[in-house]
């Protein structure tokens, strides 16, 4: 657990690679890595992510609060954060630009706000219904 300034406590539980981890949080590894990351995320306050359309549609389902990075010219990462930025709860940065300093600032920021994610609809039963009739009718 580490302090941070103004009287947070982080607790770091990585499951990234090894460049982020390095880059972002200025870790080595071996880093604790956990291949089934749900109940990290579910149990958090914050998550820090790569901008990738699964990551960011379990934290809007979940209403998590995030800093999010897009990896530049990355037309479909760069997307899916817009979709976050400006939102209460979520920063959004440029991985290539992002440094330590920021992401502490942006952390401390996203804790005193209620998350206010993309609406995000979960249309499972939908599909499973229209695949089990499909499956019916042939």
């Amino acid at each position: 657990i580490e302090k941070l300034r103004e009287g947070c406590e982080v607790e770091w539980k990585v499951f990234c690679n090894e460049e982020l981890a390095k880059k972002l949080f200025n870790l080595s590894y071996p880093a604790e890595f956990n291949p089934d990351p749900y109940r990290w995320l579910v149990e958090s306050d914050a998550v820090i992510t790569l901008a990738g359309l699964s990551s960011l549609v379990e934290l809007a389902y979940l209403k998590k609060r995030a800093i999010i990075a897009y990896i530049a010219n990355d037309f479909e990462q760069m997307g899916n954060a817009l979709e976050f930025e400006g939102r209460e709860g979520y920063r959004v940065f440029n991985l290539s630009r992002v440094e330590a300093t920021d992401l502490q600032a942006a952390l401390i920021g996203i804790l005193r706000e209620e998350p206010k994610p993309p609406s995000v609809k979960d249309a499972s039963n939908e599909i499973a219904k229209e695949i089990l009739e499909t499956n019916t009718r042939n």
